[in-house]
């Protein structure tokens, strides 16, 4: 004998509506459609007996650059409770955590706003923006990592990256970018999906 199942068919669900398309300006985000030319550095910004900060890889885009940076903090004597609170402070708190800015090749200066800003905000540029940050760990180590975005794509000559992170007593850190590496990089960008 055949049993009738538990469960009862489920209703037809209806098609969901297509949702609405937007993009984000271009000061706020690399273009989306987009594999960017790289170039690869590691260079410690800072460096002390807690604290490993490091640039990671450049990602040159047709109309701007994306940096990325990438931190390491250890712990020392703290207790855990400090520990605790420390690594809290670093994730949830933005005022707590590092700004980032970059000097351009002309001596102007681009600073990464740390308020919000609506996407529907007008930008007549330079821009720079953190676009995404992570991070993770553990009782004795925590890492953490920040996608920086500048539009538009800066003028030719070297650039500096400028940190303070106040927290860990780093007033003003910063490590020269090689521009001309940069618009090397830029002529090896792809479209994502030829047409």
């Amino acid at each position: 004998m055949m049993r009738a199942s538990f469960f009862p068919p489920r209703d037809e669900e209806p098609e969901p509506p297509e949702p609405e398309e937007w993009t984000l300006p271009p000061w706020m985000q690399a273009p989306t459609d987009e594999l960017p030319g790289l170039v690869p550095d590691g260079r410690v910004i800072y460096r002390d007996s807690r604290l490993v900060l490091r640039l990671g890889v450049l990602e040159s885009f047709s109309i701007g650059v994306q940096f990325s940076a990438h931190a390491a903090i250890r712990r020392l004597d703290e207790s855990q409770l400090e520990w605790e609170e420390s690594n809290s402070a670093y994730f949830g708190h933005r005022r707590r955590g590092p700004r980032f800015g970059v000097r351009l090749p002309d001596g102007s200066a681009v600073l990464a706003d740390d308020r919000f800003l609506p996407p529907d905000s007008e930008r007549a540029g330079p821009s720079l923006v953190v676009r995404d940050q992570g991070g993770g760990g553990g009782p004795r180590r925590i890492d953490m990592s920040w996608h920086l975005w500048l539009w538009p794509f800066p003028p030719a000559g070297t650039l500096e990256l400028h940190v303070e992170w106040l927290q860990f007593g780093i007033s003003d850190a910063s490590v020269p970018v090689d521009g001309e590496a940069l618009r090397e990089a830029r002529g090896e960008v792809e479209r994502m999906w030829p047409e």
